[in-house]
C-alpha cells in the first residue's frame, strides 16, 4: 500500500518535512482503545544521510493515503538502514533516560531518588524505568542509577546480517501516542487515604456514650501523601469495642474541622459501626457523599445513637502520643476538650474517585501525558474506584485498567488520542444490531458490500461474521492494515491488539 509520510520536530514546533522517496506500509495497526497502535513502513531508494535519519526518532509523523486522507498518526520509534546485506537498527525501545531508585536506608527509612541522563531527556522526552535496591546509601544508589544510565539512557544502536540482500531502504517502527502513556511511572504513596499521625497500634481507649464527660470522641484526619486531585470517602476504618449489650448502634459521621481539629458544621456523611465484644478493626462503606482534598483537614465524629449510660457503651482504640498536631478530642457536654494524655484515635478514611476523573489525571501533562495537550472525557463512568493502594505502574497501566472497568450498567469506554494529541474518551455505543461485516480472512464489509476502508469507521462497532450469520456478534476492539486490506485483529486476554 503506497501511502505519503510527513514529519514534524521533537519540540512540535511549526513546519512538517515530507521526505523524497516512495513510501509503503508493511503493516498499520489501530485499537479502540487509544486510537493508532504500530505501522511498519518501508523507503526505496531513501535520500539523506544516516544522521538525518536518526534524527526522525520521537518525531511526530503522520501517514496518508494517496488520496489525501490522514489514516495513522504518531512517532518514530525505531528505524533501520538497510542495504549491502545488513542493517543499522537505531531504536527508543529499549531506552530508559530516568531512573527511578528506591531503596532502603540503614535506619529504615525509605528514600526514592531520581536520576537522569538530561541531555537524553532533551532530546527525546521522559521514560522512567524503577530500580528497586532494599537496603543501600544514597552513594550507592546513585551510582547503581548511573550504571542503568550508561547502558540505556541513549536510543539503541544495533547492527544485523540483512534477513535478504537488497538494494538500500529505510524501515521505521511507528507507534501511536497512547504507547507514550508508558513512559512515565506512577508511584502511588497511598494517596486517597487519610489517616492519624500516630502509628496503628492500640495501646490505649476512648469511651464513647458511658458518662457525660465524654460523650463523644472526635479525630482529625489528613490525606498528607502530597498533592493529588479531590477524592471522595468511600470506607472508614476504626478500631471499636462494644461494652455491655447496648441496645442502641454506633455511629460515626464526617465534619469539617477548624485550625485546630475541631469539628463543625453540619455532617458530610454518617454511617452506623457494627463494633464486637472484642476491640478490633471495623471496616464500613460511605456514600461518596464527602469529598476530601489532600492536605486539609476533616473529622470524624464517633457517637452513640442512643442516650448516655455507664452500663454500656462503646469504646473506640487510641495511640497514645505527645506533641501530636490533631490529637483526639472528647465532648464533655459543652466543648471539644483534649483527651488526656494525648492520643490519636485508630481512625482512616479511604476512598478514590469516578474512573474517568481518575483517567484523566493520569494522562495529564505532568504524569503520562507528557507529549499530550490536553484530556477530554465526554461523560463520567458511573463507577468509583480506589486509588489508596501503594504500587508502582506506568501511567499507561493505569488508564488502561480504568478504560477496561467500562461504565455503570455495563457499557464499554473507548479512547482515542487523536493528531493534535488530545487524549478524548467516549461511552462505546450499545451492542444492537451489528453494522459490519467479517470475512473468512477477517475483512471487515459495509452493509452494501463495500469494504471499510477506514479504521474508525470499524473500532468500536459490532459485526457479524459472513459464514454464520447467527453467531453473536463481535465487538471490533482492534483492526489492521494487512495484504492491502483493513482486517480484524484479534487482541490477546487483555483486548488490547499489539
Amino acid at each position: 500500500m503506497d501511502v505519503d509520510v510527513v514529519f514534524g520536530t521533537r519540540d512540535f514546533g511549526e513546519g512538517w518535512e515530507q521526505p523524497a522517496g516512495g513510501w509503503q506500509v508493511e503493516q498499520m495497526r489501530w485499537s479502540a482503545y487509544g486510537g493508532p497502535d504500530t505501522a511498519w513502513i518501508t523507503c526505496a531508494a531513501p535520500g539523506g544521510t544516516a544522521a538525518r535519519w536518526q534524527d526522525l526518532l520521537r518525531c511526530p509523523v503522520e501517514v496518508f493515503t494517496l488520496g489525501g486522507r490522514r489514516c495513522w498518526w504518531g512517532y518514530v520509534s525505531s528505524l533501520g538502514l538497510e542495504g549491502g546485506g545488513g542493517q543499522m537498527r537505531f531504536s527508543l525501545d529499549g531506552m530508559r533516560n530516568v531512573v527511578v531508585c528506591r531503596y532502603r536506608e540503614l535506619s529504615g527509612a525509605e528514600r526514592v531518588l531520581r536520576v537522569r541522563d538530561e541531555a537524553s531527556v532533551a532530546l527525546y522526552g521522559e521514560k522512567e524505568s524503577l530500580l528497586d535496591l532494599g537496603e543501600s546509601t544514597a552513594l550507592r544508589a546513585e551510582a547503581a542509577a548511573r550504571a542503568v544510565l550508561e547502558r540505556r539512557g541513549r536510543a539503541e544502536i544495533g547492527w544485523q546480517a540483512a534477513q535478504r540482500p537488497g538494494p538500500a531502504r529505510v524501515r521505521l517502527g511507528l507507534r501511536g501516542w497512547w504507547h507514550s502513556l508508558g513512559w512515565r511511572l506512577f508511584f502511588s504513596q497511598g494517596e486517597g487515604c487519610a489517616a492519624v499521625e500516630a502509628p496503628w497500634n492500640l495501646d490505649a481507649e476512648a469511651s464513647v456514650g458511658m458518662s457525660s464527660a465524654q460523650v463523644m470522641c472526635a479525630q482529625a484526619l489528613v490525606d498528607d501523601h502530597g498533592p493529588f486531585l479531590s477524592w471522595q470517602a468511600l470506607e472508614l476504618e476504626v478500631c471499636a469495642q462494644r461494652v455491655g449489650s447496648p441496645a442502641d448502634t454506633l455511629r460515626a459521621s464526617l465534619h469539617a474541622v477548624d485550625p485546630s481539629g475541631i469539628p463543625y458544621g453540619a455532617a458530610m456523611d454518617t454511617v452506623d459501626v457494627p463494633a464486637g465484644d472484642a476491640m478490633q478493626p471495623v471496616r464500613v462503606s460511605l456514600s461518596g457523599a464527602a469529598q476530601v482534598t489532600p492536605g486539609t483537614a476533616f473529622g470524624v465524629v464517633l457517637w452513640r445513637s442512643g442516650a448516655v449510660s455507664s452500663a454500656s457503651g462503646y469504646r473506640i482504640g487510641c495511640n497514645e502520643q505527645a506533641g501530636l498536631r490533631y490529637p483526639c478530642r472528647v465532648w464533655n457536654g459543652s466543648a471539644w476538650a483534649v483527651r488526656s494524655p494525648q492520643a490519636n484515635a485508630l481512625a482512616r478514611v479511604l476512598g478514590g474517585g469516578d474512573t474517568t476523573r481518575l483517567l484523566g489525571y493520569y494522562a495529564g501533562p505532568q504524569r503520562g501525558g507528557q507529549f499530550l495537550r490536553r484530556v477530554l472525557v465526554e461523560e463520567p463512568s458511573g463507577i468509583l474506584a480506589a486509588v489508596h493502594e501503594q504500587r508502582v505502574r506506568t501511567c499507561q497501566q493505569e488508564v488502561e485498567d480504568l478504560l477496561l472497568a467500562g461504565r455503570a450498567g455495563g457499557g464499554r469506554l473507548l479512547a482515542e488520542i487523536d493528531p493534535q494529541r488530545v487524549l478524548r474518551a467516549w461511552a462505546a455505543p450499545e451492542a444492537g444490531a451489528p453494522r459490519l461485516s467479517v470475512g473468512l480472512d477477517g475483512s471487515l464489509w459495509h452493509p452494501g458490500g463495500a469494504p471499510v476502508e477506514e479504521a474508525g469507521q470499524a473500532l468500536g462497532a459490532w459485526a457479524r461474521y459472513q459464514a454464520w450469520p447467527d453467531a453473536p456478534a463481535v465487538f471490533v476492539q482492534g483492526c489492521e492494515i494487512s495484504g492491502g486490506r483493513l482486517r480484524i485483529t484479534a487482541g490477546p486476554g487483555r483486548g488490547w491488539p499489539r
